[in-house]
């Protein structure tokens, strides 16, 4: 059997598809495999894949379309592949071989959001859905969010994609070494805020002014900063009483962001729609409780997981402080999200995938 593959990356967090199927080749010697991607691959493959770079890259939905429709066709024939499996939520209408379509953390939002090329993906998604042998999403959320806008779809499954390995539980003494570089050695709460859930931080800062009122603690609160800079980008934050107290963290790299997620006393993911569930899960994963607001999105993702807020500053106040006081509910919690997340394994993902090929 041949796989022909188009891949938008090798390399975590997005390397998605190329992580399930290296392990299929290392398993399955007999399989070959080839990889349709705009970069090469630095690190040894296994004997039985091959990459075959794309060019010119495809950066409109122009070159989109004539790629999958009138270029793939004849790479497949020349490959002589037995199926097709693409992570960019397009499928070829020129070739009758099976076609899988593997849909990406991006690919999602309460209204499905077509990222990069929206405007054709848009166009023409319905129409891959009814093309495709087998539609596999990277986490329930996405799953959910499709059945509910194309009830006619069948043929989908959620994978479970394994969740980036730098996220992971550490010891105390790594958790004081971040505390002494971040927070003065003191105790924090961590969030994540980025251009769409800028609002809702709004409501944690109120909600930690409150949390301060009620106990006079030290605890800080950690803001970690995506694609957005400097005091600016969160509104009045220059004016709130207890600035001091909040940590300002710019862009933090994948393994300053584990270790800060993996310190905090709980991680608050307060996300405009909820796209992946990542920082969720990577608290998770982490051993940190996590605070979250209750639709059915997050309760797909993070299911009894997660603590759940009445949406706005009282009913975050409330469960900040609930944490604070009750040690055994935070460690209730923390056993609860490292339970969770052992769904989250590529050698899971990888055997579901197995099974849709095959």
């Amino acid at each position: 059997m041949t796989i022909a593959a188009h891949i938008l990356s090798f390399y975590p967090p997005t390397a998605h598809l190329a992580e399930c199927l290296v392990r299929i080749a290392e398993q399955n010697p007999n399989i070959k495999i080839v990889f349709f991607s705009s970069t090469g691959y630095k690190e040894k493959l296994p004997g039985n894949c091959m990459v075959q770079i794309i060019s010119p890259a495809i950066k409109s939905s122009i070159l989109l379309h004539y790629w999958y429709n009138y270029k793939l066709p004849g790479l497949l024939k020349e490959a002589n592949a037995d199926i097709f499996i693409s992570e960019n939520a397009v499928l070829s209408f020129k070739t009758g071989i099976k076609q899988i379509m593997l849909l990406p953390e991006w690919f999602t939002d309460d209204k499905i959001n077509y990222a990069s090329f929206k405007n054709y993906r848009k166009r023409f998604f319905r129409y891959f859905l009814k093309k495709a042998a087998m539609v596999l999403t990277a986490n329930p959320v996405l799953e959910q969010q499709l059945k509910v806008q194309f009830p006619k779809i069948e043929n989908i499954q959620t994978t479970f994609f394994g969740i980036n390995s730098c996220y992971h539980a550490i010891n105390d003494i790594e958790q004081q070494i971040v505390k002494e570089k971040y927070s003065n050695e003191k105790d924090f709460f961590a969030a994540n805020v980025s251009a769409g859930n800028q609002q809702d931080i709004i409501h944690l800062l109120k909600a930690f002014s409150i949390f301060k009122k009620w106990h006079k603690s030290e605890m800080k609160l950690a803001l970690l900063l995506h694609h957005l800079t400097g005091l600016n980008a969160i509104p009045n934050l220059p004016t709130y009483r207890f600035k001091e107290d909040v940590i300002i963290i710019n862009g933090p790299g994948d393994l300053e962001c584990s270790a800060i997620v993996a310190s905090a006393y709980a991680f608050i993911y307060l996300p405009e729609k909820i796209i992946t569930g990542n920082f969720g899960l990577y608290a998770l994963k982490c051993g940190v409780p996590l605070l979250t607001y209750k639709n059915n999105n997050t309760f797909a993702a993070f299911g009894e997981a997660a603590i759940y807020a009445a949406k706005g500053e009282s009913g975050l106040a409330e469960q900040l402080s609930e944490l604070y006081k009750n040690e055994s509910l935070k460690n209730n919690f923390t056993q609860k999200g490292i339970e969770h997340t052992q769904l989250y394994n590529w050698k899971n993902a990888s055997s579901i995938l197995f099974k849709a090929i095959q």
